[in-house]
Formats: structure tokens, C-alpha cells, sequence
């Protein structure tokens, strides 16, 4: 399963995906095709296993940020399938207004 996080700022907001060993060739394979997502090279290691970690590049919010989240969300969700998806967390200073 693949746990997403947002950190929502004022300015600018990211998205990560981290998945379980089981998710690597899903995980790789939307680093080689996707423009938007890229797999950090270093790994998470949980129970001793290699976690992959998916990242976006700060998408500037340009006073949307609710606008920005769903556009970055509607990419990621494009690429991996919902059921795979374990659960969304928010951070940052826009967190608690786009959770809502």
C-alpha cells in the first residue's frame, strides 16, 4: 500500500508517496514516465525492508492552493490505481485548510 503526504505552505506545496517493497515496479515506473514524480535515490528502510519514496517538485500555489492540491492529487492519482492508495496526510501552513 502507498501512504501520500502533502506539505502545503504558503507560497508552494509537494507531494510524496511512500510505498512498501511490494510497490517498487509500480513506484519505478512512474519515475521513468512521469514528468511531474521522481523517485528519491535514497531509500526509507522499515523492518528491514527498502521502502520506494516518490516526490513532486514545489508547484508554486499562485493563490490557489486548494487548486494546486487537487492538481497535484489528480496527477498522482492518474498514475496509481486508488485502491493502492493507504491514506493522505497533510503538513505545512496550508494543511489544515486543504485537509477540510
Amino acid at each position: 500500500m502507498i501512504s501520500l503526504g502533502l506539505d502545503i505552505g504558503s507560497v508552494s506545496a509537494k507531494l510524496a508517496a511512500v510505498g512498501d517493497e511490494e510497490d517498487w515496479a509500480l513506484v519505478e515506473g512512474i519515475d521513468l514516465y512521469s514528468e511531474t514524480f521522481s523517485l528519491v535515490q535514497e531509500t526509507v528502510s522499515i523492518r528491514g525492508g527498502r521502502r520506494p519514496i516518490l516526490i513532486s517538485a514545489y508547484r508554486r500555489i499562485k493563490g490557489e492552493p486548494t487548486r494546486t492540491v487537487f492538481g497535484l492529487l489528480d496527477e498522482m492519482l492518474r498514475l496509481i490505481p486508488p485502491k493502492r492508495i493507504m491514506g493522505i496526510r497533510t503538513t505545512g501552513s496550508g494543511g489544515a485548510a486543504v485537509g477540510r
